[in-house]
């Protein structure tokens, strides 16, 4: 399950990565912390939600 995580968020990210690298001028790691900063975020929101909503 691991595996098959890996083999689907990586190329994700490094696509997204290049998508925000693309879009805003930025360099490489610039545009890959921006989509690790708006994936973490949205993973803590989706945390919250459905926490708060089962409480």
């Amino acid at each position: 399950m691991a595996l098959g995580a890996m083999m689907f968020s990586m190329p994700t990210a490094m696509l997204g990565a290049f998508y925000f690298s693309m879009l805003r001028d930025l360099g490489a790691g610039e545009g890959f912390a921006l989509y690790a900063m708006i994936g973490a975020i949205s993973l803590m929101i989706a945390t919250l939600v459905n926490g708060l909503s089962k409480g």
